[in-house]
């Protein structure tokens, strides 16, 4: 691998930090919307309650709205405790990574779709 110029690698470094912030303005500017509804009780309290069921079956844990709910007791997963900053940084990273002779912009989508495929 060739050597990369420190020019360059500021650059890199200031296009993550920007992709980053501009990820995560755009996710803070979807509070309180119906994106923001479809994130955690969709896509995260959903899937988490099929997987532990999946995994305990004896505990009986239900997806209600923004809540885990199971005997025991439950969890509310809010705006923040959902894991959308980990993507966020995982994405940055992605798009200014250099994986080979791939373009990083179709790389980043393969690696989104095979992460998304595995996910569930």
């Amino acid at each position: 691998m060739v050597p990369e110029a420190s020019g360059f690698r500021i650059t890199r470094v200031m296009l993550f930090a920007g992709l980053f912030v501009a990820m995560q303005f755009g996710w803070n500017s979807a509070r309180d919307t119906g994106l923001e509804q479809i994130a955690i009780e969709v896509l995260t309290v959903r899937p988490a309650a099929w997987l532990i069921n999946l995994i305990t079956p004896e505990i009986a844990v239900q997806a209600s709205g923004t809540r885990l709910k199971a005997a025991g007791g439950g969890i509310n997963i809010l705006n923040g405790c959902e894991g959308s900053e980990v993507v966020f940084l995982l994405a940055s990273a992605m798009m200014v990574a250099r994986l080979g002779s791939r373009p990083p912009v179709r790389q980043a989508f393969l690696n989104f779709c095979a992460r998304d495929f595995f996910r569930f």
